[in-house]
C-alpha cells in the first residue's frame, strides 16, 4: 500500500505512513518493498518509499538511544574493573592499577565516540573525522591519554604489560579489518557489507564486544599480577566475574537489538522460512530445484540437496536447510510491533532484574558485600535503561505497517 501524506505541523510516520486510500488498493507506481516482486492489490504490502521514509524517522529517534547504552557500558565496565581490582588487590594497590584504568577507559570509550559520527556512503571514515573538528579533537585527546597510560603502565610495570592493551585493536583488525568493530544500526556504520546478513553482523559484534570487555575488565588485572600484591578472594572474584559477563552481554544485545529491531524484522521477512513435509505425507506434486533467483510463494515445494521443502511463509528467499536463516525469522518476524510488545526486550529486561536480585541476595549474605553493592549501581542503570528502551513511543510503532506481502 502506498504511503500516506504527511499531517501538516509535525512528522507522524509511524502512526500515518503505510495507510491505504479508500478501498485499500495501492496507488499506480507505488514500488513493492522486495524487488522483483508485485503484490496483489490489496495485499498490504508496504512500498520501498515508504519503509525508507519510516526506517529514516526511526534512525534518527532511536540515535540518542545509542548514546544511552554506550554511555551505560561505559560506566559499568568502569565500575567493574574499580571493583575487579580492589577485590584482586585490596589494600595492597599496585602503582600501575591507576594507568591500567586509564588504558581501559579509553580503549572502551572508542565505541562511544564512534556513535557521534554520521557516515556518509562512499567516503572514508578518516576523512569523515577529519571534517568533524569537535569529535577530531576529542579522538586526538583520547589517543594522547592512552599514549600516557601505556607509557606509564611500560615504566610502572614492564614492556610486556602493554601487549594486552593492543591486543583487541589487533583482533578487530584481523576480524573486521578496522581498528573498531562495526556498530550495526539503521545506517550509522555504513551499511552491512556486502553478501553479509545483517544478523550474522550483529552477532558477531555482540561477541567481540563481550569477550573484549571480558578481557580489560577481568582477566588483564589478573594477568599483570606481581607476586606479593595479589589478595585474590577466588569465590568473590569469580561470583563479580560472572555478573560483570551476564550485565555486559544483556547490555551489547539490547543496544544492538533496540537500533536493529525493525530492520531485523524486515530481514526476516525477506529470508522467509522453510520447512520440511512430514515423512508419512504423500510425496506432493509439482516439486521444483530451488534457485536463488527470485523468492518463493507459501506452499510452494522445492527439492535441494535431495531433501524437499516446503514454503511457510508469504515470501520465502532463503536457502533451503539453513538453520541460521531460520532462526532469524523465528526471533524476530514477530517484532514489528511497539518496543513495549517485544518479547526479546522484556526477556532483556527480566534477565537484568534476576541479576539485580542476585546482587541483592549477595549483598545480604556475603562478607564482601561492598563491592556486590557497588556492582548493583550500574546493573540498576542498565535495568532502567532497557526498560524505559522498551516502552519509549519514540522508538515508534512499526506494527501499523503491514510489511509482510499478502498482509497479516
Amino acid at each position: 500500500m502506498a504511503p500516506a501524506k504527511k499531517k501538516k505541523g509535525g512528522n507522524n510516520s509511524s502512526s500515518s505512513a503505510g495507510r491505504s486510500p479508500a478501498g485499500g488498493q495501492r496507488r499506480p507506481g507505488a514500488q513493492p518493498l522486495f524487488p522483483g516482486e508485485a503484490p496483489a492489490p490489496g495485499s498490504g504490502a508496504a512500498s520501498v518509499p515508504a519503509v525508507l521514509e519510516h526506517l529514516e524517522n526511526l534512525h534518527e529517534s532511536v540515535r540518542n538511544h545509542a548514546y544511552g547504552f554506550e554511555g551505560t557500558l561505559l560506566f559499568t565496565n568502569t565500575v567493574g574493573l574499580l571493583v575487579m581490582l580492589h577485590t584482586l588487590y585490596r589494600a595492597r594497590m599496585p602503582r600501575w592499577a591507576n594507568s591500567v584504568v586509564l588504558a581501559t577507559v579509553c580503549l572502551l570509550s572508542r565505541h562511544l565516540l564512534m556513535r557521534f559520527t554520521r557516515p556518509i556512503p562512499g567516503l572514508p571514515l578518516g576523512r569523515q573525522l577529519v571534517a568533524n573538528k569537535p569529535l577530531l579533537a576529542v579522538c586526538v585527546a583520547e589517543a594522547a591519554v592512552l599514549g600516557y597510560a601505556l607509557v606509564s603502565l611500560q615504566a610502572r610495570h614492564s614492556m610486556g604489560a602493554v601487549l594486552p592493551f593492543l591486543f583487541p585493536c589487533a583482533a578487530s583488525v584481523a576480524l573486521f579489518g578496522r581498528l573498531v568493530p562495526p556498530l550495526p544500526d539503521l545506517r550509522g556504520d555504513g551499511g552491512t557489507p556486502p553478501g553479509m546478513l545483517l544478523s550474522d553482523l550483529a552477532l558477531s559484534t555482540v561477541v567481540f564486544r563481550s569477550l573484549e570487555t571480558l578481557w580489560l575488565v577481568s582477566a588483564v588485572p589478573l594477568l599483570l599480577n606481581q607476586q606479593g600484591y595479589l589478595f585474590y578472594a577466588s569465590t568473590s572474584a569469580a561470583r563479580l566475574y560472572t555478573i560483570l559477563s551476564l550485565v555486559s552481554v544483556v547490555m551489547l544485545t539490547a543496544q544492538t537489538f533496540v537500533l536493529n529491531r525493525v530492520s531485523l524484522h524486515v530481514e526476516a521477512i525477506a529470508l522467509g522460512l522453510w520447512q520440511r513435509p512430514p515423512k508419512d505425507a504423500p510425496e506432493p506434486d509439482g516439486a521444483v530445484e530451488w534457485t536463488s533467483a527470485a523468492p518463493y510463494p507459501e506452499g510452494q515445494v522445492v527439492a535441494h540437496n535431495g531433501v524437499l521443502y516446503r514454503a511457510a511463509a508469504p515470501r520465502t528467499a532463503a536457502e533451503p536447510g539453513c538453520r541460521i536463516s531460520a532462526s532469524v525469522h523465528r526471533l524476530f518476524i514477530g517484532e514489528g510491533g511497539h518496543p513495549s510488545t517485544s518479547a526479546i526486550l522484556n526477556g532483556l529486561s527480566a534477565a537484568l532484574l534476576a541479576l539485580l536480585a542476585a546482587q541483592l541476595v549477595l549483598v545480604a549474605v556475603s562478607r564482601y558485600w561492598v563491592e556486590y553493592a557497588a556492582i548493583m549501581v550500574p546493573t540498576a542503570a542498565s535495568l532502567c535503561l532497557v526498560a524505559f528502551t522498551a516502552h519509549d513511543h519514540l522508538t515508534a510503532d512499526f506494527g501499523q505497517r503491514k510489511l509482510r506481502p499478502g498482509g497479516e
